[in-house]
């Protein structure tokens, strides 16, 4: 039998499941067949109600005896701990699954097969990545222009087709108001047409001001196309929806989610924030659309992120990746720009990962980097849970005398991942890395320098989900006056931060030790 990397066929996990169940009614066949005969025999009896509430009472107690019993507990072990395994998933979640299952079964099974399955979310997913490729123009082998990690480079051309691009220029945006008002004018500016795809998108006074910017460019003849995910935009309300879509607005989710049509897709979520203008300016990075994101919401602000303005042939690489998402999502084939690679100078490469980029080529690129550097790896990450590989990537560099600096927050957004973050902390500093945990309000930039010429701006967060799971988008710039730029914003950040010693570390409490060790155990699946 063909296995996928890190999946399993639908047909062969149901094939496992049903010889499971099969073997289960099989094994106790006179306990069901005791339920049966108790309902026929009671069903003559006067008193309806009452009879049947006393039938579903020993129906269910018969039953809960069948179930339980040591020989259906052992079945049903063996049939979901072979369908995990099986998988060949990343070794830490599947301990973390097994232990699910072996606490607490039945609920541990029904949280795997909503969420825990890389196998076939949907069939429509494989066909996603297979429709694309066919669209690329691009040879994997292409020559990379002169840099100090070329290897980077090409690894990414060849796991992702993220060829060389070349820029007129890139603008570092850092805070609200520059990132929010850089867009704000982009969308005022455009005129032929906008692409905008954000992850989370509310419906509070920053998410209507922007969706009134896309009604008035609708008005004046723009076409205007919003992707949104269908479940990180949850907050977005319907009256607003149909405000857009009266206006001429297209506005599409990307793989909704409705009760009770509860889908697997609900694990697959679209990260990316993508804003295109006319093809000649895009954006790119960490900020969704809402209050919270230009420091409204308390306890988080101010609300420290990072964003990229991109023009030239970099705004079309972005396009490409809204483009092909839309198609997914819409049904609608928009042409592809396809942009051709670039041949000298800085360039920037526009990477994707997700189901549609096989392989994790965001993961092995950042693996790549951090094997590659030499004198520094300054890292920001709101969630710092990412697995093994790319921890003793971490700890490698630290170990080799490279300058490791990571920037993480001081105060929760979400308090679960928060915990399991702090745990991978006292690793990090044995090894030598630097740790800043961010105190003037929160930091959400997703940001990498590596030496003096590359960095690596977008939405992957340094966590199982981001690396293995979600859809995200990241650009890798080879230019060094934009390294130059994020190295004031790290300095910056080193001064808003406080540096965690091994001392304060070792000397904390035993409630936070075990708060922090216990979340350690959810964390492949955060």
């Amino acid at each position: 039998m063909a296995l996928r990397r890190g999946s399993i066929k639908r047909g062969t996990l149901l094939a496992l499941l049903g010889l499971g169940l099969l073997l289960v009614i099989l094994s106790n066949l006179p306990s069901f067949r005791l339920a049966l005969g108790a309902i026929q025999r009671g069903w003559p009896h006067g008193g309806l109600i009452r009879e049947l509430l006393g039938l579903v009472g020993r129906g269910y107690a018969l039953a809960r005896g069948a179930l339980f019993n040591p020989l259906s507990v052992a079945l049903y072990g063996v049939v979901i701990g072979a369908v995990i395994l099986l998988e060949n998933r990343n070794p830490d979640r599947t301990v973390a699954w097994l232990m699910a299952l072996a606490l607490v079964p039945l609920l541990g099974l029904v949280a795997y097969l909503l969420v825990g399955p890389k196998f076939a979310s949907a069939r429509a997913l494989r066909r996603r990545h297979q429709e694309l490729a066919r669209h690329r123009r691009y040879p994997l082998e292409v020559e990379i222009p002169p840099s100090e990690f070329q290897g980077v480079a090409r690894l990414l051309v060849k796991t992702n087709g993220a060829v060389p691009l070349a820029f007129q220029d890139v603008t570092v945006l850092s805070d609200s108001a520059s990132a929010f008002g850089a867009m704000f004018a982009a969308l005022e500016g455009a005129k032929g047409y906008l692409h905008a795809q954000f992850f989370s998108l509310t419906s509070d006074g920053t998410g209507r001001r922007f969706a009134q910017l896309l009604m008035e460019a609708r008005r004046r003849g723009v076409e205007v196309r919003l992707l949104y995910d269908g479940v990180g935009s949850w907050g977005l309300e319907r009256d607003l929806l149909e405000e857009l879509k009266a206006a001429g607005v297209r506005a599409v989710p990307f793989l909704p989610i409705s009760f009770p049509m509860f889908r697997r897709e609900f694990n697959y979520r679209n990260h990316r924030k993508i804003l295109v203008v006319d093809g000649s300016v895009a954006f790119v990075g960490g900020f969704n659309v809402g209050d919270k994101y230009v420091g409204l919401a308390k306890g988080l602000s101010p609300w420290r992120d990072t964003m990229l303005r991109i023009r030239g042939d970099g705004a079309l690489g972005l396009d490409d990746v809204f483009r092909r998402d839309w198609r997914f999502a819409s049904g609608e084939e928009l042409p592809l720009w396809n942009p051709p690679p670039a041949w000298g100078g800085p360039f920037v490469q526009v990477a994707t990962g997700g189901p549609d980029s096989p392989g994790d080529p965001l993961k092995h690129a950042y693996l790549a980097a951090m094997g590659a550097c030499r004198e520094r790896l300054w890292l920001t990450t709101p969630y710092l849970v990412p697995g093994m590989e790319v921890m003793e990537a971490m700890r490698t560099a630290a170990m080799r005398g490279v300058d490791v600096r990571l920037v993480i927050p001081g105060r929760p957004d979400h308090r679960t991942v928060y915990f399991a973050s702090r745990h991978h902390i006292g690793e990090l500093l044995e090894a030598g890395v630097q740790v800043y945990r961010y105190q003037r309000g929160f930091i959400h930039a997703k940001t990498m320098i590596v030496d003096r010429e590359l960095a690596a701006v977008g939405t992957l967060n340094l966590d199982v989900r981001s690396l293995e799971i979600n859809y995200e988008v990241q650009a890798f710039i080879h230019h060094r006056r934009t390294v130059e730029r994020l190295e004031a914003d790290f300095v910056k950040d080193f001064m808003d931060s406080h540096l965690v010693t091994r001392e304060e570390w070792a000397s904390r409490g035993l409630w936070e030790r075990l708060l922090d060790s216990s979340f350690r155990l959810l964390s492949p699946e955060l």
